[in-house]
């Protein structure tokens, strides 16, 4: 009897939450390998006590790196509608910001946070250069899945993204027969507000996203100064971009 009373049941043994710069996957794969009490005193449907920290399952990171990003042109030219593609260059650049996630069931967590992206584009022709910057913040909402059962631990997510203006700039250097280019500040220029679809996969720390917005990046005044400056009509103007981050769970 007293051999039963200090083995705990299986049942009983709390939820772990993730150590300090502990990975998701790594999480997972410790408490799966946790393994049971070989003499059980109770019966093994009783539900588990709440976590030590207060009821509390958030947990909390930051995250840095690599955001490339471009633009998806359609352009009215002489009556013609065409893809802009050929005169759009990408934009390297960087993401950084705030994580949280909240687990549930034994697979899925709902994610979050707060990040700081640097977005931009540029445009070149025979006699126009352009060059878009943005500073976006933003705040993802992702549904991530991941199974550390499997042979390669890897982690998916897809989600929404809500991005707000913080600033900008745009360049335009252009020969004499454009004539001048008066710059116009960033609230007058891009949408103040963005939105997007992600979708993500990652191992341990990494994560690869593509990112697809649906808001066109400038505004009406904006194209409309485009289209009285080059003679082009632009009907679309999405953005799109790739970053690789990592991230430190705390």
């Amino acid at each position: 009897p007293a051999q039963k009373q200090q083995d705990a049941p299986s049942s009983q043994k709390e939820r772990r939450p993730r150590g300090k710069g502990e990975s998701r996957p790594q999480q997972a794969a410790q408490r799966k390998a946790e393994p049971p009490a070989a003499d059980s005193a109770e019966p093994a449907t009783l539900p588990s006590p709440p976590p030590e920290n207060g009821g509390s399952r958030w947990q909390f990171g930051i995250t840095a790196g690599y955001f490339h990003s471009a633009a998806d042109w359609l352009v009215i030219t002489d009556g013609i509608e065409h893809n802009g593609r050929d005169y759009i260059r990408s934009h390297p650049g960087a993401t950084a910001g705030f994580v949280a996630s909240y687990p549930f069931g034994e697979v899925w967590s709902f994610d979050t946070g707060v990040n700081f992206s640097w977005w931009g584009f540029g445009y070149r022709d025979s006699g126009i250069r352009m060059k878009t910057e943005r500073y976006m913040v933003e705040i993802p909402v992702l549904i991530t899945f991941f199974e550390s059962d499997a042979y390669i631990p890897v982690f998916l997510q897809a989600g929404v993204l809500t991005g707000i203006l913080a600033g900008g700039r745009i360049n335009v250097t252009a020969d004499a027969d454009y004539g001048e280019w008066t710059p116009r500040r960033a609230g007058d220029s891009f949408n103040r507000v963005s939105f997007g679809l992600i979708l993500g996969i990652g191992y341990g720390h990494f994560t690869f996203q593509f990112i697809q917005n649906f808001t066109d990046t400038w505004n009406r005044g904006m194209l409309h100064t485009w289209e009285n400056f080059t003679g082009d009509t632009v009907t679309r103007q999405t953005s799109r971009a790739y970053s690789l981050t990592y991230t430190y769970w705390f």
